[in-house]
């Protein structure tokens, strides 16, 4: 079962017409070059930054070892000329510092992909200093899925599954420190979820379920949430698709497989229409798509109309309008 979103925004280049003469085309050619130069230049800067953080998460990890080894001194030796040494690490923020830093953390996951990159950053570092806060972790679980995408897009892979696995983790703690938090259930299923792709079939098949039961805790926690009946929506449209073979191996490993009727998932996708109207352009395409399978050509129409007329923000958003033009040909 494939799931889930890119929360990775596309960056967008504006075009600017050559004006009439050589001179104003030249102008122009320079002007690009010094943008396309400048934006190298700002990317490197943040792959550096993550670079630096990278090696950061490594220094926590030797210390942690070398304490449970008893190996003060080693670790004083190491940390002495460190260059990225945290000196703030164990400080006690205050509610509202706190407060302030995770206002700043959400503004940085819904922009660039360099935000990301520099949330993710930051959140290693305050992860360090505050090691058992549930915010602080779902949101660290939310930027090791972002860096993950971020690595797929770059075409590293095997850091791409590396971070999923990473971001399990951290979700999962995030999970059993307080199990009451309905986005630490969110985050560790979306996370479970984009890490299907890499397991095999029964791999898959286990994973949906464990996907299937923290998106069901979170609705339990938060029956509001736009995101979470989207989510669910998802995992049973998967269901009702899946093809035989994978049907007959979950009748191997669930005394009830896994089924879901297209029905269930159209009612998951409505509520989340009408918790959060347009909240989010893939949701009318999978109203169009249960529509579709429904052979309810005339609702499919409107749905993916309204999915194709949506915003385009992002690749995920210009992906989901190709797809939703693609279905509508076939009503």
């Amino acid at each position: 079962m494939s799931y889930l979103l890119s929360f990775s925004p596309l960056d967008f280049t504006k075009n600017f017409a050559f004006g009439l003469g050589v001179g104003v085309g030249l102008g122009v050619v320079i002007r690009k070059f010094s943008q396309e130069r400048q934006r190298k230049q700002e990317h490197l800067v943040s792959c550096l930054k993550q670079l630096a953080a990278e090696v950061r998460q490594l220094r926590e990890t030797f210390i942690q070892y070398a304490t449970t080894s008893r190996s003060v001194a080693a670790i004083e030796d190491y940390s002495s000329d460190e260059e990225f040494y945290d000196t703030d690490r164990g400080i006690e923020l205050s509610s509202d510092d706190l407060a302030n830093f995770l206002k700043q953390i959400d503004e940085l996951q819904g922009g660039t992909s360099a935000e990301h990159q520099d949330a993710y950053n930051l959140l290693i570092n305050k992860t360090n200093q505050i090691q058992e806060n549930v915010e602080l972790l779902w949101r660290f679980a939310k930027a090791q899925y972002q860096i993950s995408d971020l690595k797929e897009k770059a075409g590293d892979i095997d850091a791409q599954k590396l971070m999923l696995e990473k971001g399990i983790e951290t979700a999962k703690l995030a999970v059993e420190l307080d199990e009451s938090n309905y986005r630490a259930h969110q985050w560790y299923a979306i996370l479970v979820g984009s890490n299907i792709k890499n397991l095999d079939n029964k791999g898959k098949i286990l994973a949906g379920f464990e996907y299937k039961q923290h998106i069901e805790r979170a609705i339990e926690l938060n029956g509001n949430d736009a995101t979470s009946f989207f989510l669910l929506g998802r995992y049973l449209f998967e269901v009702f698709m899946l093809p035989w073979y994978m049907r007959k191996a979950a009748a191997t490993l669930f005394a009830e497989p896994p089924t879901a009727k297209i029905e269930d998932a159209l009612k998951m996708f409505l509520k989340a229409e009408e918790i959060r109207p347009g909240f989010w352009a893939e949701n009318p395409l999978f109203i169009g798509k249960c529509y579709y399978q429904m052979s309810n050509y005339a609702q499919a129409k409107e749905w993916l109309t309204k999915a194709i007329n949506g915003g385009c923000k992002t690749e995920a958003d210009q992906k989901t309008k190709q797809e939703a033009l693609d279905l509508l040909k076939k009503c």
